[in-house]
């Protein structure tokens, strides 16, 4: 029985280029989509990259800014440099021991990102975070 239907694409004309091309295409396709997930992927490892880079340089900044008024520095601006970016800060004095810390991180792309904490000197503490 198998012979028989073996027999019966051997006498159709034109069966295996069909085939053959609908095969191609469905390669072509298929590597197509997987080169477009690589692709994507790629790109949303570099966003997140820099993402934590920011946050990073943010985080370091903001650190040694607390520690100068932790010391008793008199600071009201000034800019802390890192080899991806820089981060600007502000500080307004309030009242009941509280200033307020403007951030502004600056990266090599030109994007920036910009956080504002209210710091209790007391406490040593930061109590609000606005980003």
């Amino acid at each position: 029985m198998r012979v028989r239907s073996l027999n019966r694409y051997k006498n159709d004309k034109g069966f295996i280029f069909p085939l053959a091309i609908a095969y191609s295409l469905l390669t072509f396709v298929m590597l197509i989509s997987s080169v477009s997930i690589y692709v994507s992927e790629k790109q949303y490892t570099s966003l997140m990259k820099d993402y934590y880079n920011c946050n990073s340089m943010l985080l370091l900044a903001l650190k040694h800014i607390i520690d100068m008024v932790d010391d008793g520095k008199e600071v009201n601006h000034g800019v802390v440099q890192f080899s991806a970016g820089e981060v600007s800060y502000n500080i307004q004095k309030q009242q009941d021991n509280n200033i307020i810390i403007s951030v502004q991180m600056k990266n090599s792309r030109n994007e920036t990102l910009k956080s504002e904490m209210l710091y209790n000197l007391k406490n040593k503490q930061i109590m609000e975070w606005k980003e």
